[in-house]
């Protein structure tokens, strides 16, 4: 009877109470060798996502080309998604230069009218479905945790995002939840939600995929055009994005 009273009380105060912590750990399957640790940290309305540890494939042999993978767990450079404000900024790199991008998001247009529920951590979840960047993707969320968030670039559902997978690569481009905490863990507890990026050089998002795109020429020009030998033609073929962000607002 004890254990039925504080059930019912936490989820009494978590349904009322905004300005509670709150932490999830997602697991972001990136490919079939990464995985990555996301978390999403809520802190006196303070929205910090987070990206930190990357996991290589536990798999012992590739089966296509039977070559051995390591299996190696490594801190990797953080980076820190800023949703308090109206623009995602997050901090990125090119070469040893750090910046502070700001991402004007395009409007999350969710489609919630559907039937379909499942259970994820113990919560019932509700689907929803999008189109994002070039992507088609399906998400369930819990209304039982009354914050309008999720992992990555996404929010704006009626209830926390538990679960989001691309329609066209289900098994690697997503996120799930796996573990829900009411309160920051103690690794987490000194975490700054003021002025994180105050230091680094600000940039736009297009800016920045633009220079990336530039570097990436540069260095192949350098590793593989200029040191060819004479007469020798080589052409730098398009490479389509895999990622969740195919195809951006401002590309035709």
């Amino acid at each position: 009877m004890k254990k039925i009273i504080a059930t019912f009380i936490l989820f009494f105060t978590f349904n009322f109470i905004y300005s509670q912590e709150l932490q999830v750990t997602y697991e972001n399957n990136l490919s079939k060798y990464f995985t990555y640790t996301e978390y999403l940290f809520i802190k006196n309305n303070k929205i910090l996502g987070l990206k930190d540890t990357i996991n290589i494939s536990n798999n012992k042999i590739d089966s296509k080309s039977n070559t051995p993978i390591l299996v190696i767990k490594e801190k990797n450079n953080q980076i820190i998604y800023d949703k308090s404000k109206n623009k995602v900024v997050f901090n990125g790199n090119l070469g040893d230069e750090q910046f502070q991008i700001q991402d004007d998001v395009p409007a999350l247009n969710w489609e919630t009218n559907y039937d379909d529920t499942k259970v994820i951590l113990g919560y019932v979840c509700n689907k929803a479905t999008i189109s994002f960047r070039g992507s088609k993707l399906t998400a369930y969320y819990t209304k039982k945790i009354k914050y309008e968030e999720g992992p990555y670039k996404f929010r704006g559902l009626s209830g926390l995002i538990l679960e989001i997978k691309d329609d066209e690569n289900s098994e690697y481009n997503n996120w799930i939840a796996t573990k829900i905490d009411f309160n920051l863990d103690e690794s987490h507890k000194n975490l700054d939600f003021e002025n994180i990026f105050k230091d680094l050089p600000k940039i736009s998002y297009k800016e920045y995929l633009m220079l990336l795109e530039k570097k990436r020429d540069e260095d192949f020009y350098n590793r593989v055009i200029k040191t060819a030998a004479p007469g020798v033609k080589i052409e730098k073929n398009k490479i389509k994005r895999g990622g969740i962000e195919k195809k951006y607002e401002w590309e035709n």
